[in-house]
């Protein structure tokens, strides 16, 4: 606010008592500032963990760059060199490999990294600016953790003399994977000799995890006789699998 008031040259300039002789107005100052301020990388090391075959957000959390005069829509990234276990997307469509992209997008949770499948980590080579400074140069880092199988129980399966029968359960065989996928699959890839492996009253070759642990799966033995058994199977998800693996089965006395 600034006020006014006459005032002659040979008195000392004082405010005057009668405010009628006093103008006041109100003024609107806009600074705009000048921008000198270059983006800055807030993410210490640019990276990005995703599962073997999947799909992952890349976010702020994993790629920030903060410029102090710029709005996030006015960072623009550029990639020089695409990975080469995949490529970035927009999340509108996976299935096109894109080139660019502002800090807007990134909050926003629009830009994907599609992984092909691969085990093999990879980085990609960014640029980054806000149109007036030079252009940072970056790498991103892609750690991809690869799909594991891993058998966890692998029992010597033991039938009293006499018996012809044994249930198999989980305590004898079991596998777990770190991938998303949750059923597990077991493929008989040499049955016994001097028996059968029965899920009810079936034989069968492929088995899964469930009829373990629910305790649905026998070794019938066949030749009474027989003082050891064995068979040979494949524990695998449609995410990967184990190679094979051998089941001791022996009659004890």
């Amino acid at each position: 606010t600034f006020a006014a008031w006459g005032n002659l040259k040979s008195k000392v300039a004082s405010r005057p008592l009668n405010v009628s002789e006093v103008v006041e107005e109100m003024f609107n100052i806009t600074i705009i500032p000048v921008n000198d301020q270059p983006p800055e990388l807030k993410s210490k090391a640019p990276s990005l963990k995703v599962m073997q075959g999947y799909n992952a957000a890349i976010t702020s959390a994993h790629l920030n760059v903060v410029d102090l005069d710029n709005a996030p829509e006015e960072i623009k990234y550029s990639i020089i060199s695409g990975p080469n276990n995949g490529y970035v997307a927009a999340a509108k469509n996976l299935s096109r490999s894109i080139k660019h992209f502002t800090q807007a997008d990134i909050n926003s949770g629009e830009i994907w990294f599609v992984q092909d499948g691969s085990s093999s980590s990879a980085v990609f080579y960014f640029s980054v600016t806000d149109g007036k400074h030079r252009p940072l140069y970056k790498l991103f880092n892609f750690e991809v953790i690869p799909i594991v199988i891993t058998l966890i129980n692998n029992t010597q399966l033991e039938i009293q003399q006499g018996q012809s029968i044994c249930t198999i359960t989980n305590e004898h065989l079991a596998a777990q994977t770190n991938g998303k996928v949750s059923i597990i699959l077991y493929e008989i890839t040499r049955p016994p000799r001097v028996g059968h492996i029965l899920l009810g009253n079936n034989r069968v070759t492929f088995f899964e995890q469930d009829d373990l642990v629910k305790g649905h799966l026998v070794y019938h033995m066949t030749n009474l006789s027989a003082s050891q058994d064995s068979f040979e199977f494949m524990v695998k998800t449609s995410e990967g699998n184990v190679t094979e693996q051998l089941v001791s089965i022996i009659v004890r006395h």
